[in-house]
């Protein structure tokens, strides 16, 4: 398995909607062959203000990528996605070697580069969403905002991140969504690419 780790500054991307990239954060980062994602709080002045400091945030196994049409950008959901936002575990505690070589250099992003040790306590990490259900986000996306990952908290008062939506709550407003050419997934059926809700969603 292959677990995309990175250190996050802010909330916002994903939320509670379990959509990754709904601020275009990470950029291009989102389109990395992975089979999970581990977002962690950084350790900085602006995480700590965020509530999320040295913290697991999210976790999502099983990625589905999806390019939207309306917002010219690469979406990811997830088949099993778990949202701590700010009341997750200290990654330092469950995870000490990982949390070591995540915050002690100038690391961003992890991948192919885990000790056997760091890779154990990933998956224990990641293990801790398997019997979570798929993102709850629904892909009616708002048009024109033109904003780049700008839901940045400005105190740690901010609120919580809005509830989850249901599938099929598309809204007025529908975007264009189409899978990609080839899709990432851990099942190789082409029938399990995109969720049917959200083609519904699409329609």
């Amino acid at each position: 398995m292959r677990i995309l780790i990175y250190k996050r500054t802010h909330r916002g991307d994903p939320d509670a909607r379990g959509i990754f990239g709904i601020n275009d954060c990470m950029g291009s980062v989102r389109d990395f062959q992975y089979d999970a994602v581990i977002g962690v709080g950084g350790v900085g002045r602006q995480p700590k203000a965020c509530g999320i400091a040295g913290k697991i945030n999210w976790i999502g196994i099983g990625p589905r990528k999806i390019w939207t049409a309306q917002r010219h950008r690469l979406l990811v959901i997830f088949r099993h996605f778990r949202f701590y936002d700010t009341s997750g575990p200290q990654l330092r505690v469950i995870a000490p070697e990982l949390a070591a070589r995540v915050y002690g250099g100038n690391v961003r992003i992890l991948l192919d580069s885990l000790s056997p040790t760091q890779r154990v306590e990933a998956e224990r990490i990641v293990s801790l969403a398997r019997l979570s259900p798929h993102s709850p986000g629904r892909l009616s996306l708002r048009p024109g905002t033109g904003k780049v990952c700008s839901e940045k908290c400005g105190s740690p008062n901010q609120p919580a991140a809005e509830p989850p939506y249901n599938w099929r709550d598309c809204g007025a407003s529908k975007a264009a969504v189409v899978p990609l050419k080839h899709p990432v997934s851990l099942s190789n059926k082409a029938s399990d690419a995109i969720p049917q809700q959200i083609l519904d969603c699409a329609g």
